[in-house]
């Protein structure tokens, strides 16, 4: 499977705005991170954009200081359509627009606290009382992203 030997190859993909990756052809981060994604799409667009969300998370995660993420596929889900709600370690609502819902292993899921300021979450999609429903997207482009 593509998508699972590319998770494999994730730690050795520069983060955006990493600075020089090669001192001798002065490729940067951001370069070569954008020509592994290119050359991704041109095999599927849709392993593409499932792994291009991956990479993201794993540097936003980067980013922060949180160095505990879990194998797995990981993925960004920050649109902000119907609000969901985070208390007391539990959260409810939908969230809608996240591509590969039914495949990914850990989303980070932006929401918005009681006083509005936007929050992240890591959210083991494995775990009991998560659905994944993908009847509503219908953009014919985008069908094989199992968007939810």
């Amino acid at each position: 499977d593509i998508l699972k030997t590319l998770i494999t190859y994730s730690e050795k993909i520069p983060h955006p705005a990493s600075g020089i990756a090669n001192a001798d052809d002065a490729s940067s981060g951001t370069l070569i991170r954008w020509q592994v994604l290119a050359y991704v799409a041109g095999m599927d667009l849709t392993i593409a954009k499932w792994f291009e969300s991956h990479l993201d998370a794993l540097s936003i995660l980067h980013e922060l200081g949180y160095d505990k993420a879990d194998q797995g596929l990981w993925a960004v889900w920050a649109a902000e359509g119907n609000p969901i709600g985070y208390e007391q370690g539990k959260v409810s609502g939908t969230k809608a627009w996240c591509s590969g819902a039914s495949v990914v292993d850990h989303g980070l899921i932006t929401y918005r606290n009681t006083d509005g300021h936007a929050q992240l979450l890591i959210v083991d999609m494995h775990q009991p009382g998560i659905e994944s429903d993908n009847s509503e997207w219908q953009a014919v482009g985008m069908q094989a992203t199992d968007t939810a």
